[in-house]
């Protein structure tokens, strides 16, 4: 599952673009009926090997494809 939903977020943010981290999570846990802190985990295993990019000022972060 934890796959899948990797495949959901990259392909979200390459057809929307940089996105607003939150948006993300929410959309995602909506999509997949699982927690917010699931579809967080699966953001910054992203972030680690260096297929998505988090930046921005602390509230309002944009993770895009790097």
């Amino acid at each position: 599952m934890n796959r899948r939903i990797r495949i959901a977020i990259l392909a979200y943010i390459a057809s929307n673009g940089a996105t607003d981290t939150r948006k993300v999570i929410s959309i995602m846990a909506k999509r997949f009926n699982t927690t917010k802190q699931r579809i967080s985990g699966n953001i910054s295993w992203l972030v680690r090997i260096s297929s998505l990019t988090v930046g921005g000022k602390r509230n309002t972060k944009s993770c895009y494809i790097y």
